[in-house]
């Protein structure tokens, strides 16, 4: 497939544009129901051969590029803007059956409030520069590496894992790889918590 091809085709899996504008009485739009029924429907996760293309084209897209914003549309989600040659909209989704790594068409809503996980990256991550995007081989897990400039050390990993509802975004340090945080933290066998 060419060039951000397979961004935009899970752009458009991950928010259908269906429906209208019109609230109803439990406050959601129709567009809103429409969507979330045809995110139910697809109930997609990404292949191991398709990371690995997005991979691919992350790498020619945003390679190098510097953290301009980070924020959050949703809980599960952690958007990350970045500007190489051109601005882009990285979206990092852990949502079950609809986790991927993608770039966005245009800019998702944030949430009002930044969670205790988007403030983190906000601190450690902006300002930085996207180094490297390795790729996965057939690991559903992205790796983002990031410096203060291309070609210098990496001060942090941010890993977007892809594993249905087992996915998760983890930040660990460049060096020594010890986990700062993660958007979900898994306690035991059967806790868990969303920062």
């Amino acid at each position: 497939m060419p060039p951000r091809v397979l961004s935009i085709v899970f752009d458009n899996i991950h928010r259908p544009q269906s429906g209208v504008e019109k609230r109803g009485r439990d406050g959601a739009s129709h567009r809103e129901k429409v969507c979330y029924k045809e995110q139910q429907r697809t109930k997609q996760t990404m292949e191991a051969l398709t990371i690995r293309a997005i991979v691919r084209e992350l790498g020619e897209e945003c390679v190098p590029g510097r953290v301009q914003g980070v924020f959050q549309s949703d809980p599960r989600e952690v958007i990350l803007t970045i500007r190489g040659r051109s601005s882009h909209h990285l979206l990092l989704s852990a949502r079950p059956g609809l986790s991927s790594v993608h770039l966005a068409r245009r800019k998702p809503r944030a949430l009002p409030a930044p969670t205790a996980f988007c403030s983190l990256l906000r601190k450690h991550l902006m300002g930085l520069v996207l180094t490297e995007i390795p790729d996965p081989g057939l690991e559903r897990a992205v790796h983002l590496f990031f410096g203060p400039s291309k070609g210098g050390p990496t001060l942090f990993r941010l890993t977007a894992e892809i594993m249905g509802r087992w996915s998760n975004i983890i930040l660990a340090e460049g060096g020594s790889l010890h986990i700062v945080d993660a958007l979900r933290r898994v306690f035991g066998e059967y806790e868990e918590s969303t920062v």
